[in-house]
């Protein structure tokens, strides 16, 4: 997996385990990368390239960058739709056609018989959709983190495995953490071998060998 733009003379490339930060002390130039990148996100143009395999990737289905690390909704609609349309396969799989199909035919005639003892010309949708159902019911992520580290993590599983995010760019977020928390985070990174940008405005401290770092200064030098 690998992040370009034409502005860096050396490719983002996400192996071996590294973590990777981008330290952008110009302050116009990362409010213009942090534009981009989320302009493609939403489907736009843009000069960013992420590839897998030398095959460039839609960064609006594949990336996600996160800003806003206080609102995270592990349950955003998103999320939700895709765990409701792995459910409906489930559903409808050979195991579980015909206790679909039962229910639905158990449904449908309870609902028949309460339409026919009123007084009213009603009538039945026979469309059945699994997904009313799980709304009916509530059926979401159960949220079982407590710190603010833990809520990171657990948005960026949930990312990875339901809205198949392949890479994920972090924003200041080590503002937020201190250096024991993001050790943490970069063990996690590492065991689930997730793709993650860290994009900084500034260079605070080195923490271990396992760091890529680059770095664009006021000047727009690049350091390596």
């Amino acid at each position: 997996m690998m992040l370009a733009h034409p502005m860096f003379s050396k490719i983002i490339d996400f192996k071996n385990e590294m973590i990777n930060i981008l330290i952008i002390e110009n302050q116009k130039f990362l409010t213009q990368l942090i534009e981009d990148i989320i302009n493609q996100t939403n489907g736009e143009n843009g000069d960013f390239v992420l590839s897998e395999d030398f095959i460039p990737l839609d960064m609006q289905k594949h990336l996600e960058i996160i800003i806003d690390f206080f609102n995270l909704d592990i349950n955003n609609k998103k999320v939700l739709t895709s765990i409701y349309n792995k459910i409906k396969k489930i559903a409808y799989d050979d195991e579980n056609y015909l206790k679909t199909e039962n229910f639905k035919t158990e449904a449908f005639n309870y609902i028949e018989t309460l339409i026919n003892q009123t007084e009213y010309p009603l009538i039945l949708d026979v469309q059945f959709d699994i997904s009313g159902l799980l709304k009916l019911f509530d059926v979401k992520i159960e949220i079982n983190s407590n710190t603010f580290l833990e809520k990171i993590i657990d948005y960026m599983s949930v990312l990875y495995e339901f809205l198949n995010r392949k890479c994920i760019v972090f924003v200041n977020l080590m503002s937020y953490l201190d250096i024991s928390e993001i050790e943490l985070l970069y063990k996690e990174i590492q065991y689930k071998k997730y793709n993650v940008l860290f994009i900084e405005n500034s260079f605070r401290t080195k923490i271990g060998e396992y760091e890529n770092i680059y770095i664009i200064d006021e000047d727009m030098c690049e350091i390596y």
